[in-house]
């Protein structure tokens, strides 16, 4: 029995086998292929190129692209230059403003008197107590009265003392000792 068992189950796998080989030659087999002349193909591929062409830009506005692109850079930088030139004369202008108004000080501080070789020290003094709002003139007047006002202070501090030891001076100078002069000097007395 058994060995019937194993000759059916033999046969019967066989017989798939059969089945499954027949089953794969069937799907193998292609189907009928169709054929295309020569003209049927050049057709579709033209068609096909067409298609594709119209996707891209023709050489002509390509190289009217090019040519626009190429214009606007020139364009971009000229301004660029432009706008450079404008920065550097406006820098020119303001320190030729800047020369301008300083040899108007210096030339209103000579007017009042100042002596050439102090018109710079004055001119900075005076820049430097410059607020905004302020005019350099009504400034400089302020600060050349007091200059003055110390200068003169420092004048009368130099006044010479004639010191003399028990004689009497002849053009009327406050007479003093050494020792009261000193004295003097220290405490910081005129």
């Amino acid at each position: 029995m058994e060995t019937t068992n194993t000759q059916n189950m033999e046969t019967t796998n066989t017989q798939n086998m059969e089945h499954t080989a027949q089953e794969q030659e069937q799907t193998q087999k292609p189907e009928q292929e169709k054929r295309f002349t020569q003209e049927e193909l050049e057709e579709k591929l033209r068609k096909r190129l067409e298609r594709e062409r119209k996707k891209y830009p023709s050489e002509e506005s390509l190289a009217e692209f090019q040519k626009w692109k190429e214009s606007q850079q020139t364009e971009q930088q000229k301004w660029q230059n432009l706008q450079k030139e404008k920065e550097d004369i406006q820098k020119q202008f303001e320190q030729l403003q800047q020369e301008a108004e300083t040899l108007k000080r210096e030339r209103y501080l000579l007017s009042k008197g100042i002596s050439i070789e102090d018109v710079d020290y004055y001119a900075f003094k005076i820049g430097k107590q410059m607020k905004d709002e302020d005019d350099f003139e009504t400034v400089a007047n302020d600060f050349v009265k007091e200059k003055r006002k110390q200068l003169e202070e420092k004048n009368k501090q130099k006044e010479t003392t004639i010191v003399s030891f028990g004689s009497q001076a002849d053009n009327g100078a406050k007479m003093m000792s050494l020792g009261e002069e000193i004295n003097r000097k220290l405490r910081g007395d005129k």
